[in-house]
């Protein structure tokens, strides 16, 4: 294939190795062999270049910044099993609901801004449910420990224009799921002795 793989070895550890290959303008960098070398056969088969979801976010992508971040959520649970220990709820929803996120970043006066877009999946979703409703106010943050290492927030000022949005979605796309929500919400309702609709 006319690409040279370097291997970069730490002499303590002779177990840690760094793969890494320059490809035209691209420098390649992995802690996994197999995966280099995937990139070099795959390289000249146009799917990044063919997938509309993929070209959706990085076309909104402006200006040059130093740096860009891409996520691929398809392959985020798997990812995210690099630093957990166990599959993460807030991971899996977020691998089901998004498709891909493109960042541009920026350092200035030593702070790093993300801005950037995100491509939701065609399935219903959180996400989705929760598009074009007004957001609500924001303060978990007031209360969570100091040892907190990830906060994810949905929040929402109109319940029921949430509720039907979700509901909605997964009636007429998810119908399996839909009947899950369905038993979850009538088991908490079961449990505290509230309903959703007369209390909230």
């Amino acid at each position: 294939k006319d690409e040279t793989i370097y291997e970069l070895t730490d002499e303590e550890n002779p177990s840690d190795v760094i793969y890494l290959t320059i490809s035209g303008n691209q420098l390649v960098v992995t802690f996994t062999g197999p995966l280099i070398e995937k990139s070099i056969d795959q390289k000249n088969d146009n799917f990044w270049s063919q997938n509309k979801n993929f070209i959706k976010v990085t076309d909104k992508l402006y200006g040059k910044e130093l740096f860009r971040m891409y996520i691929n959520y398809a392959k985020f649970d798997d990812f995210s099993l690099t630093f957990l220990t166990e599959d993460s709820e807030i991971i899996n929803m977020l691998s089901n609901s998004l498709a891909y996120t493109a960042f541009n970043i920026d350092l200035r006066d030593e702070m790093l801004s993300f801005d950037g877009y995100t491509s939701v999946d065609s399935v219903g979703s959180y996400v989705k449910a929760l598009a074009n409703i007004p957001p609500g106010k924001i303060s978990a943050w007031e209360i969570m420990p100091k040892q907190t290492a990830m906060y994810f927030s949905m929040s929402f000022k109109d319940f029921y224009k949430f509720y039907d949005n979700l509901t909605k979605q997964y009636e007429e796309r998810n119908t399996e799921d839909m009947e899950d929500i369905n038993e979850n919400i009538s088991k908490i309702e079961r449990l505290l002795d509230i309903s959703l609709h007369n209390d909230f």
